[in-house]
């Protein structure tokens, strides 16, 4: 890959990740990234995931009407992942099941 080739790549898909760039150009992310501060070419980093807003009040009254539903099922029905969910229900305080004895956290 060449530093021009790279660079027209930038201009013409200026809202590409890296990670598009580097596939399209058939590279690994990381020569893409490294090629553009070699290079000094102007990129401004992009973050495709857009934070999902949960509220709080409606996580609750979901909780509190389904306690019988994991960690996982509770994330699948609010569209993020079990991890996501988990720390949002610790930011939130709102108690969930642990798998391992059933009980509460």
């Amino acid at each position: 890959m060449e530093a021009r080739e790279l660079a027209l790549c930038l201009a013409k898909q200026p809202e590409w990740t890296h990670q598009e760039i580097a596939a399209h150009l058939q590279v690994s992310r990381e020569t893409v990234m490294k090629y553009i501060k070699q290079y000094h070419l102007l990129y401004l980093p992009k973050n495709k995931k857009e934070k999902k807003k949960i509220d709080r009040d409606a996580l609750h009254a979901f909780v509190v009407a389904h306690p019988e539903l994991s960690v996982l099922k509770v994330a699948k029905h609010f569209g993020v992942s079990e991890a996501t969910m988990k720390k949002r229900m610790e930011k939130y305080h709102i108690p969930y099941r642990t798998p391992r004895n059933n009980g509460y956290h």
